[in-house]
């Protein structure tokens, strides 16, 4: 019970995150039975075992950061989705955190954020901060997410 209490007070990204890690996990174990079931032998469960340690590991090391309240949360309005020419894809977003620009690299090439969006990011203490021109960039984060409008943004 203690589990379920430590995750019902996690902030929503993090709930969501250890969710798609708990759903794949059970696939994942779902599909090495079946390959044990059908008898394909070590080369087809290999992978999948291999990816359900993976997919624990790193669940239990989110679990365990978002925990210990070991994470960053900067909040900031998008000022600008930068897309590239061809396919308009997204390849960076451009946020105004406290008068600061801060530049941060897309994950997916589809970005279901929009300019003057209110977004919160989640990084480590350990995520690397580089400065160029004036902009503040970041290569990785943990997660980012939109924030509802309220009274208070």
């Amino acid at each position: 019970m203690r589990f379920y209490q430590q995750y019902r007070a996690l902030p929503g990204f993090f709930q969501r995150q250890l969710c798609a890690h708990i759903i794949a996990g059970v696939c994942l174990l779902a599909i090495a039975g079946l390959f044990l079931c059908l008898r394909f032998g070590f080369v087809m469960l290999a992978p999948a075992m291999i990816l359900f340690v993976f997919l624990l590991l790193h669940g239990a090391w989110l679990f365990r950061l978002a925990v210990r309240q070991q994470y960053i949360v900067i909040d900031g309005i998008c000022t600008y989705i930068q897309r590239t020419a061809v396919r308009k894809r997204a390849k960076y977003l451009q946020l105004d955190v406290q008068g600061m620009c801060v530049q941060i690299t897309s994950k997916r090439s589809h970005v279901p954020y929009h300019s003057q969006q209110w977004l919160r990011l989640y990084l480590t203490p350990q995520t690397p901060v580089y400065e160029k021109d004036g902009v503040q960039l970041l290569s990785g984060y943990l997660g980012i997410e939109a924030i509802p409008m309220t009274a208070e943004n």
